[in-house]
């Protein structure tokens, strides 16, 4: 009662009676992740900044694989322009919930977005060694690679993603011209063609 309580008054702009009934709610059950996360968010609104990320903080490590939840702070933390902050909680997010492809696409747009190339590669690798084996990860690593210059490894990662699911070759027809120029994607094209059929060969000989 106390926590939908306090999502009332959040919503109507009540901050303080909201962050009353938050606090109480915590109270009655420390366990409860949202309420954690709305008395962060009143503590956001309040200007209370260290306050608000500490509450965030304490209600996701309650519920860390609820990714709405991670969304929330991510979110308010991009709307005052803290990308690096916003990152910080992606990166956990994901460490959390290493097979969610639908938070993956999410960062993979807020890595984009916000041109954050060579620390997205970073992160993604991080995230490589305890996911399951995506096509769709490879996929975007593979863009990422190319991105910041390292033609090898997008090489490998696209192979890599196309093996497991082919249409992620009809991915990279369509995307990856957006990201090369004609004639280096040509180039790069004939590179991977030759990768895939020399694997192709590995497998069938």
């Amino acid at each position: 009662a106390h926590t939908i309580a306090g999502l009332i008054e959040g919503k109507f702009r009540f901050y303080e009676w909201a962050l009353e009934y938050f606090l109480s709610a915590i109270k009655y059950d420390e366990n409860s992740a949202i309420s954690y996360i709305g008395a962060g968010l009143c503590y956001w609104y309040l200007d209370k900044y260290a306050k608000a990320e500490k509450y965030f903080w304490e209600g996701l490590a309650r519920d860390p694989n609820n990714i709405s939840l991670w969304m929330i702070p991510i979110d308010y933390f991009v709307s005052l322009g803290r990308i690096s902050t916003a990152f910080s909680f992606f990166e956990k997010a994901l460490l959390n919930n290493p097979d969610d492809d639908s938070l993956l696409i999410e960062f993979i747009d807020f890595i984009w977005e916000h041109r954050k190339y060579e620390k997205g590669v970073a992160a993604l690798e991080n995230y490589q060694t305890l996911s399951k084996n995506s096509p769709l990860l490879s996929f975007e690593l593979g863009k990422l690679y190319l991105k910041t210059k390292n033609f090898l490894k997008a090489l490998n990662s696209f192979v890599k993603s196309i093996e497991i699911d082919n249409v992620f070759y009809e991915r990279f027809l369509k995307e990856i011209p957006t990201i090369l120029p004609k004639r280096a994607f040509e180039k790069f094209k004939m590179d991977l063609d030759i990768s895939l059929a020399n694997q192709k060969m590995k497998f069938t000989s």
